[in-house]
């Protein structure tokens, strides 16, 4: 999925359920719904143990995610850039094994608050 001009796919969510089934959540910037109606993304998603918002890995333009399987596998799921049906995403994509003892994954630099100056 391209992000929106506005959001620049900023505060997207993808959430799954019990069932192992992925939704997408698009942000859009209005009060009264802050996103538009979740889309299913597909089914088996519980056969991974992390899901992540990738950014735009390959710079395509469109939202990637990646998936690490629960034998560390890490899967890149490239963005499709369709909106409004479950093929938001190509097929996976095997980077490489050996991933399970990372605990998360840092897509790019925290932004750090300066240090407040000392109160009066």
């Amino acid at each position: 999925m391209k992000p929106s001009a506005v959001t620049r796919g900023l505060g997207d969510i993808v959430a799954r359920d019990a069932s192992g089934t992925l939704w997408y959540y698009d942000r859009q910037l209005v009060t009264d719904r802050p996103f538009a109606p979740r889309v299913r993304v597909g089914t088996g998603w519980n056969a991974y143990d992390r899901i992540d918002g990738a950014g735009d890995l390959d710079r395509d333009g469109y939202v990637d995610l990646l998936a690490r399987d629960k034998a560390g596998v890490l899967w890149l799921y490239k963005g499709t850039g369709r909106l409004v049906d479950g093929d938001r995403f190509e097929t996976r994509v095997r980077i490489g094994a050996g991933w399970g003892t990372y605990a998360r994954r840092r897509q790019r630099p925290e932004r750090r608050r300066p240090p407040r100056p000392p109160g009066p």
